[in-house]
């Protein structure tokens, strides 16, 4: 809508085109779109409407771009897709001449034009761009401080003074103090320079000094969080539309805004309780028009008064568990209400009636559904309590003894903190377990329990030392022991070390005897091996032969008692040469061939192959296979059997294995992890075996 210099109005319909409203005659008349002439309006839904400082008249239309009326002509301006200098889109929402005498126009598409009403040309201020936040633009506007503000689908955009681009204001979800919704519908600047931004979810007011916004929503006032418009009136109080009516909002202003809100519906004489987006106009008369679906409202605001009346409120019902209570009625036994609860002022509860609903009314026969009723239980809650209006009632559970103040309020008015309430007193008794019988009884328990506990107490820690006495004086005897273990087990060590140093004075002796056989041995060999070489008697070769094999048997065996030393003292060396091994065991066999006559025992030696070089002791081979054939010679009875083998295996590599088997008496399974003991001895039979370590 827009107002003429004559006073009268121009209207835009949804539809229904262009109508002007005389206000002297009361006539309207009407203009619409006519296909068969290009002078008539281009489209019949209309959008804004603008008067310039010319007193020429724009229209903007929803998708037939806008036109301009002259003597009565309309003059069409549209979106040209080959002309980037046209109107950027077709659906036009606002006009605005700034300070400047610059022509803007804003588009629901198209961004924000700037239009050049002498060259006809638009430049095009767009999202493409980045020149502002949304191509959806609803409405423009200068502020005091000239700079150019845009209300868009995304948020509020400021074109500073002298600037070329917009900047966006949008909602922060973290911070309660921002814009309320980024979906503006309408605003405006009021007359002390404070923002009015009508969101599709409530209202903001924002202080471009400080860059602060304060926000309302229903919860504060309003009839409905979908703002469509506002107006300041001529008093400084503002008229907001919505979609649920029309709110007048009374400010003051101090360090923190204080708004009151006084709402209208169709029951005070508007066209409905829904009203249109941007149809608003303040008139030169003071007079404010607010359009919506249904029609126009045209009024004074100094002219409308608040109805205020006075009326009575009731506590009409009172109820224990959702049952209501009447007068003399008895409830476990006790009566609660001795009259009727429109006359009780106080009232008494047991502990267990604790869950109760108040319900109140109040006797307004003009405009109930406006009356605001608050209730409030001293004692329980914090704050006044907004009552749904069709219900009326307040319920309270498990409350905890006490006494309580129940305070009802209601008026037609906005002032409602100004309103008398009513009063109800509410005790709730304790239980008897809180009584002071209770409390003594409880005492005396806790005092025995004490007692109780305290002389048990100490018995534990009676029992306690005296464990502890028995637990040091067991402790006292492990030590004891432990020293005496120790004592014992230093004589044990005392006592091995004794007869290690006896066995070392034995071996050192026989070590010594050894050293003195060594010499007679020698000579004894010497005219041996000169008897063999001269004797041509083969009689005489053979027992002196035998001679000689069995003193260098002797030999080997006070050799064998070096090492014997040597290896005690770990200086025994493994002394490897080339050569046949078949050959030096088969000798070393066949030499107990005496012995084995003499015992008629048969003796035989088997070998895989004639011959073997390999590497290996001389000495200690011939050492190992004299003990284990003595031994089996020493434990074989007569006519027994005595065999000696050689082969040659594969176990990770080539290895040479040599079996000594004989029909001697053995030894025993459990006995024989023993036999490389030393000097392990098997004393039920009075045998001995010496190990041979290689």
């Amino acid at each position: 809508m827009a107002e003429d210099k004559l006073g009268n109005i121009w209207i835009g319909t949804n539809g229904k085109g262009l109508v002007y409203y005389n206000r002297s005659t009361h006539k309207f008349t009407s203009y619409r779109h006519d296909p068969s002439n290009n002078n008539s309006l281009s489209h019949d839904a209309i959008v804004a409407i603008y008067i310039d400082r010319f007193e020429k008249l724009w229209i903007g239309t929803y998708t037939g771009g806008f036109d301009y009326m002259d003597n009565g002509k309309f003059i069409h301006y549209k979106y040209n897709a080959s002309d980037p200098e046209s109107l950027s889109d077709n659906k036009v929402s606002d006009f605005l001449e700034d300070s400047s005498n610059r022509f803007w126009i804003s588009t629901m598409g198209g961004g924000i034009n700037l239009f050049n009403r002498t060259t006809k040309k638009f430049k095009r201020y767009t999202q493409n761009l980045s020149l502002i936040s949304s191509d959806y633009v609803f409405k423009v506007l200068e502020d005091s401080h000239q700079n150019i503000w845009a209300g868009t689908s995304y948020g509020m955009n400021v074109l500073p003074k002298g600037g070329t681009k917009f900047i966006k204001i949008v909602n922060d979800p973290k911070n309660d103090n921002s814009l309320i919704n980024d979906n503006i519908n309408s605003f405006i600047e009021d007359s002390r320079g404070y923002l009015w931004i009508g969101t599709r979810d409530g209202l903001s007011l924002y202080n471009p000094k400080t860059k602060t916004f304060y926000n309302y929503t229903i919860e504060n006032g309003l009839p409905d969080n979908n703002i469509m418009d506002i107006q300041e009136d001529n008093q400084g109080d503002f008229w907001v539309s919505t979609s649920n009516g029309l709110s007048k909002i009374s400010v003051t202003y101090n360090k923190k805004l204080n708004l009151i809100f006084k709402n209208f519906d169709e029951n005070d004489g508007l066209q409905g309780k829904e009203f249109n987006r941007i149809a608003s106009v303040k008139l030169r008369t003071g007079e404010l028009a607010f359009g919506g679906p249904d029609g126009i409202n045209i009024f004074q605001p100094s002219l409308i008064k608040s109805y205020n009346q006075t009326f009575k409120l009731f506590i009409t019902d009172f109820q224990l568990f959702n049952k209501s209570v009447t007068a003399n009625t008895a409830i476990d036994g006790r009566v609660i209400l001795k009259k009727s609860i429109f006359d009780t002022k106080e009232l008494t509860l047991n502990h267990d009636q604790n869950v109760f609903t108040i319900e109140f009314a109040s006797l307004n026969y003009i405009g109930p559904h406006k009356v605001k009723h608050q209730y409030m239980l001293e004692g329980f809650d914090k704050t006044w309590i907004s009552a749904d209006n069709t219900l009326r009632k307040a319920t309270y559970t498990n409350l905890d003894p006490g006494d309580y103040v129940f305070k009802v309020r209601a008026s037609s008015t906005e002032n409602i903190s100004d309103a008398k309430p009513v009063t109800l007193r509410i005790r709730i008794l304790n239980p008897w377990y809180t009584s002071t019988l209770a409390y003594i009884l409880y005492s005396l328990a806790i005092g025995g329990a004490l007692y109780y506990f305290r002389y048990r107490g100490i018995q534990q820690l009676k029992q306690q030392f005296a464990a502890e006495q028995e637990k040091q004086k067991v402790q006292r005897l492990i030590e004891q022991e432990k020293v005496e273990s120790q004592r014992l087990l230093d004589n044990e060590r005392l006592e091995a070390m004794r007869y290690r140093e006896l066995d070392a004075m034995k071996i050192k002796f026989l070590t010594n005897v050894s050293h003195e056989f060594r010499t007679p041995l020698s000579l004894i060999l010497a005219p041996i091996d000169k008897i063999l070489k001269g004797s041509s008697d083969n009689l005489i070769k053979e027992q002196v032969s035998l001679i000689q094999k069995n003193a260098k048997r002797l030999l080997n065996l006070v050799n064998q008692l070096l090492d014997f030393r040597k290896m005690e003292l770990k200086e025994i060396k493994l002394q490897k040469r080339p050569g046949d091994i078949i050959s030096f065991i088969r000798d070393i066999t066949y030499s107990f061939k005496d012995l084995a006559e003499q015992k008629n025992i048969q003796l035989t030696f088997n070998a895989t192959y004639e011959k073997l070089d390999v590497n290996f002791d001389h000495d200690k081979i011939e050492r190992i296979l004299f003990n284990l054939l003595s031994n089996s010679f020493k434990f074989t009875l007569d006519n027994g059997k005595v065999n000696v083998s050689v082969d040659c295996i594969m176990i990770d590599q080539y290895m040479v294995e040599i079996k000594v088997r004989d029909t001697g008496i053995g030894i025993p399974k459990e006995k024989q992890e023993k036999i490389f003991e030393s000097f392990f001895r098997m004393i039920f039979q009075s045998l001995s075996l010496i190990r041979v370590v290689e």
